[in-house]
């Protein structure tokens, strides 16, 4: 979230200074970090669309979780129980499915109550086994999700139901799928965060929000967010290469394979070039990958270019202490922190690199979760690492107890605020999407009168 909103205020600082949406690019070597970026531009107005690959909500991954979790939620959503009934693959066909929507149809019952009454039907006894564990494992889980919080709830599903383990499969294409879950995962943790006491019901309603595709524009005018690999050939006037972390770029599969290697580096030196005028270059000091969360380490491939970017050594930051596994809910550190923009890049090659003197600034008041420290704002490099100056927005009749309306999320109030002038955090609790942190001078919010 640190990442994204660095590039929400970058962008939007830009565009008083005449670029369009369509001048940019948020680029990363895989995509599961686009959710952060889907969520943040959403919060701030800002039009995107995802490329190679669909938006991160549509995943086929994450749509099979959640309607894991809709028919938790609703048993007699038998459209989102058909879809997982034989997701991972429990032996329960085709057949079977038919036999149980027609018995669920002629008795006016859903396809949940259906599973519950499949000892009675005639099925053969290795099916009605199978059902008959299927229903109990249902059953469980709806007992979980009153006793348990949405994100260990979660944890839970995606562990026990198989869906991640199916994904072990050795290609990049499993650990891609993988790594959604976990992004998906700690999407779920950040929600409970925010919303202390809100059910299962509140998350899928604030999903929702999130789904629906209306802020997709037709007329050319939006942010492209995608993967290194599905703009080959393209060029735009301003890129953030984000996730410059080791295990992501490179990815872990190649750090032990020179020729691997070697392909990371050149998608690397591909990311680059993809800029005509500006670069910025990102990561998060921690991220939940791969199965838990950790601090990170920044790329190798910037160690490479320490002396065009004019940096030195990383400074370590204090070792994250939580617990990793899954079922156990963590607290987590300040998220952001980075690299910023450096050098004037052309159409193939670098032309200039500029040199400056490193600095990082504090953004006071600026947490994330339980317990975070403000993250430090990207450190800043060369002429094109300069931030342009915020232009000042009036923001002095944001009050707390001040009722306002977001386009996307509705109505709601605003219940905390935070920081200095110019860069006051609020919290608004909406009607249907929960609480949510906002940048003041970024949030199209609308003051309502009573």
């Amino acid at each position: 979230a640190g990442e994204a909103l660095y590039c929400a205020r970058i962008i939007s600082e830009y565009r008083k200074r005449g670029y369009k949406l369509s001048d940019f690019a948020v680029l990363m070597r895989i995509n599961a970090l686009t959710r952060s970026y889907e969520q943040e531009f959403t919060k701030y107005g800002i039009s995107f669309k995802v490329f190679g690959g669909f938006r991160f909500f549509e995943r086929k991954e994450i749509k099979d979780v959640l309607a894991y979790l809709r028919l938790v939620a609703n048993p007699f959503d038998s459209e989102a129980l058909q879809r997982i009934i034989n997701v991972p693959r429990r032996g329960i066909g085709e057949r079977t499915i038919e036999a149980l929507r027609g018995y669920a149809d002629a008795e006016e019952l859903s396809l949940y109550d259906a599973v519950l009454d499949a000892d009675g039907l005639p099925f053969n006894a290795g099916t009605k086994s199978k059902l008959r564990e299927f229903a109990a494992y249902l059953k469980d889980l709806v007992v979980r999700s009153q006793e348990e919080t949405v994100d260990r709830l979660t944890a839970h599903l995606i562990k026990s139901s198989g869906i991640y383990d199916m994904y072990f499969d050795g290609t990049d294409e499993g650990a891609a799928k993988r790594a959604n879950l976990d992004e998906f995962l700690a999407s779920v943790e950040e929600f409970v965060r925010m919303n202390e006491g809100a059910t299962l019901s509140d998350y899928l309603q604030q999903i929702t929000l999130y789904s629906d595709t209306d802020e997709m524009t037709d007329d050319g005018d939006y942010v492209t967010i995608a993967t290194i690999h599905a703009v080959k050939g393209l060029e735009f006037r301003c890129v953030f290469l984000c996730g410059l972390e080791e295990n992501i770029m490179p990815t872990s599969r190649a750090l032990d394979d020179p020729n691997g290697l070697e392909e990371e580096r050149r998608l690397m030196y591909v990311a680059i070039t993809r800029a005509r005028e500006q670069l910025w270059l990102t990561r998060s000091r921690s991220r939940y990958l791969y199965g838990r969360r950790e601090q990170t380490t920044r790329s190798e491939f910037i160690d490479e270019l320490k002396t065009e970017l004019g940096i030195g050594e990383e400074r370590p930051y204090p070792r994250y202490t939580g617990d990793y596994r899954f079922g156990r809910r963590t607290e987590y550190g300040g998220y952001g922190g980075g690299y910023g923009g450096y050098g004037s890049y052309g159409a193939s090659a670098p032309k200039t690199v500029g040199r400056a003197s490193e600095y990082a600034e504090r953004e006071s008041g600026f947490t994330f979760g339980a317990g975070a420290r403000p993250p430090a704002s990207p450190v800043r490099f060369g002429n094109v690492g300069n931030a342009p100056k915020q232009e000042e927005r009036d923001t002095s009749r944001f009050e707390v107890g001040v009722r306002v309306r977001h386009p996307r999320f509705g109505e709601g109030v605003i219940t905390a605020m935070r920081g200095a002038p110019g860069k006051q955090i609020l919290t608004v609790k909406f009607k249907t999407a929960g609480n949510k942190d906002l940048a003041a001078v970024l949030a199209p919010l609308e003051i309502i009168g009573d």
